[in-house]
């Protein structure tokens, strides 16, 4: 009797003890419950904040990049408060990137920043229509086979007219449409290309290739790839701002990996297979074999006076979108300086030729130039074009010219892709 009278005190004392462990755990578990409810809003809270002010950089740096499209390329002008709120600050920079120009915007708000680079061509031309500019030399253009201009013309008082090589006729089914007009006894001057960079870090060839892989963005200095002999490249992937230098011949092989870079040696071949978009500069040749692709916006550019042959020629099937130019100082080379267009390759933009075009392909463009000739296997012809074609109605009204000739610097700029 006195055990169970001791149970029931126990339990008298017991009971609220277990009621007080309850009420704390519940507690507990409401504080729990509270505090993640205050973090979660305050997390999601500092996410929203981040998010806008992550938009409102974005739109900052998008409107700075719309308002630099308006201004001159040396406007130095460099506000830092141009756009969006007092605290967010602003920088943007023009360089030079061969022939096209770079546009770099960067707008920040303290540790936050956010930036845009872009390529920039120009919407230009001597005229919109024109198709062919023939220098001057007092006499006819004769057409054979298919070959068609569509377009203006700028050539001498002697016309066109078609003719027969090897008993084979004009077949075409027209082979002007366009204004012809008189033109000028030298080709109009254009600029001159430079890629010399001020800043720029330099690495051998033999550092690049243990590396295999290289990306500059264009907000850093110039990399430059220095290749002291006749190098080739292949399984190797380069992008950005890069400068691929060499005083010897380099080799593209298909397997390698070229975008937005820039070449600068004295010859360049790319073998067939070759995809890519990027920019060469040479002194004595560049060829493109079979089935070479040079995306937009891609240039080729010979600039060269010397005794020999210097030329740029596109074997089948290979193509260039942009602008390929061969050029020079001394009249005396003009002949020596020679545009290989093969049957079935293609060039998109401006062509110029201070020298002696082939056209057996087709351009979509314009064409500049001081002479046509025709080489067959027994003989060679003057002012001959045998199945090439001109069509300047085919270049997009929106297409990305470079500042080709002088006195063009002031001229629209047009955004072509971002870097």
């Amino acid at each position: 009797m006195q055990k169970k009278i001791e149970n029931k005190t126990l339990n008298k004392y017991l009971l609220p003890a277990g009621s007080l462990l309850y009420a704390i755990f519940i507690s507990v578990l409401i504080a729990l419950l509270v505090g993640s409810m205050l973090l979660t809003s305050s997390i999601y809270k500092g996410v929203s904040n981040k998010q806008d002010l992550e938009k409102e950089l974005r739109n900052t740096c998008d409107n700075l990049f719309e308002y630099c499209l308006s201004i001159p390329i040396d406007n130095i002008d460099n506000n830092s408060n141009l756009f969006g709120e007092a605290s967010i600050k602003s920088t943007y920079q023009f360089t030079d990137w061969g022939a096209y120009n770079v546009l770099s915007c960067v707008v920040f708000n303290d540790k936050d920043s956010m930036s845009k680079t872009g390529l920039l061509g120009k919407n230009i031309s001597i005229n919109k229509n024109l198709a062919l500019f023939l220098t001057d030399f007092n006499k006819p253009l004769k057409l054979v086979g298919k070959a068609t201009i569509k377009g203006d013309i700028l050539m001498s008082d002697y016309g066109i007219s078609t003719a027969l090589i090897n008993k084979i006729e004009y077949t075409g089914q027209y082979h002007q449409r366009g204004a012809i007009k008189k033109s000028y006894k030298k080709l109009p001057i254009i600029n001159k290309f430079l890629v010399d960079k001020n800043e720029a870090i330099h690495i051998s060839y033999e550092e690049f290739k243990e590396k295999n892989i290289i990306y500059n963005s264009f907000l850093n200095p110039t990399l430059i790839i220095d290749c002291s002999t006749n190098q080739n490249f292949n399984n190797l992937k380069v992008s950005g701002n890069i400068i691929i230098k060499s005083n010897d011949s380099l080799s593209i092989h298909s397997t390698a990996s070229f975008n937005d870079i820039i070449i600068e040696a004295p010859m360049v071949n790319f073998e067939s297979g070759f995809s890519g978009n990027l920019q060469v500069f040479a002194k004595k040749s560049i060829s493109l074999q079979k089935n070479v692709k040079l995306n937009y916006p891609s240039i080729l550019y010979l600039n060269a006076d010397l005794n020999k042959k210097m030329s740029i020629e596109l074997k089948g099937e290979s193509m260039v979108i942009g602008a390929v130019i061969i050029s020079g100082d001394k009249l005396i080379y003009d002949n020596k300086r020679t545009l290989l267009i093969d049957e079935k390759a293609l060039i998109v933009g401006e062509v110029y030729c201070k020298g002696n075009t082939q056209l057996k392909g087709d351009i979509e463009g314009t064409l500049f130039t001081n002479n046509f000739f025709l080489k067959t296997q027994t003989s060679t012809y003057d002012n001959y074009i045998f199945n090439g074609s001109i069509y300047r109605n085919k270049l997009p009204e929106n297409f990305a010219n470079i500042p080709l000739f002088i006195n063009q610097n002031d001229t629209k700029k047009i955004f072509i892709k971002e870097l």
